[in-house]
């Protein structure tokens, strides 16, 4: 699947650095965490006919068996995923996609999945995409908590390298 998009310059802005355990204390494991955005961010010097958003459904839905392993496996979250799938299968998945501008740097383009199902009071997922220059992928992930506190919601954010062989 990398090969099929490797013309995809896909930059991200990083929250945080490297893998690392990641302090969870604030989110409890026992029921999944809505997954209630997915984008990726290209520029728009090789996405000329938009293929961004063909990537991010079909990397997403062929990825994410493998994504949600290893989310498990590294954080012991579980990734509770029913509206994206619902709504690329009913082929009704609505991508939007943002220009973002910047003077001086190269026009970037960010397709965007959000879920129109709201997420629930304890937790939801942010995933964001980028292509690395060993070829791997970068999976940033931030999860928000907000249990309604007078504290605000809490905000975890985490990276993951991702090897898929396509």
């Amino acid at each position: 699947m990398i090969r099929k998009f490797a013309g995809l310059a896909v930059l991200m802005i990083l929250v945080s650095a490297g893998l690392y355990a990641a302090d969870l204390s604030g989110i409890s494991r026992q029921k999944p965490v809505h997954v209630g955005e997915v984008s990726v961010l290209v520029s728009s010097e090789v996405d000329r006919n938009n293929t961004g958003r063909a990537f991010l459904i079909s990397f997403y839905y062929d990825g994410i068996e493998a994504i949600k392993a290893m989310v498990s496996e590294q954080q012991g979250l579980e990734l509770d995923d029913v509206a994206f799938i619902t709504e690329m299968e009913n082929g009704n998945l609505d991508v939007s996609l943002d220009i973002e501008e910047s003077p001086g740097q190269e026009t970037m383009k960010r397709y965007t999945w959000r879920s129109a199902v709201p997420a629930d009071l304890r937790a939801s997922m942010t995933l964001h995409f980028g292509l690395r220059e060993d070829g791997s992928l970068l999976l940033s992930v931030t999860v928000v908590n907000d249990d309604n506190s007078e504290e605000g919601p809490s905000e975890l954010s985490f990276d993951m390298p991702l090897y898929l062989e396509g």
